[in-house]
């Protein structure tokens, strides 16, 4: 998420291909240069949960949002 927001110079993500229980590739693949992402004034803030307990959680408010998102503890959520 905060490459979306803030930008990268070359992410790149890790593949690996299999096949029942045969590990068939494994390769890298750059995506190239990302550049930062503004938010959209009437979007508030970016709610990031994972799908695997313990369901780990981030959240990134809208400075520039018209409606902001209260205050809260970033930690904790």
């Amino acid at each position: 998420m905060d490459y979306a927001l803030e930008g990268a110079e070359v992410p790149t993500i890790a593949l690996q291909f299999w096949r029942r229980h045969f590990h068939l590739r494994t390769g890298d693949r750059s995506m190239g240069p990302v550049e930062p992402w503004s938010m959209p004034l009437d979007l508030a803030a970016l709610l990031w949960i994972d799908h695997a307990f313990p369901f780990q959680m981030a959240v990134r408010p809208n400075p520039n949002a018209r409606h902001p998102i209260p205050d809260f503890d970033q930690t904790t959520g």
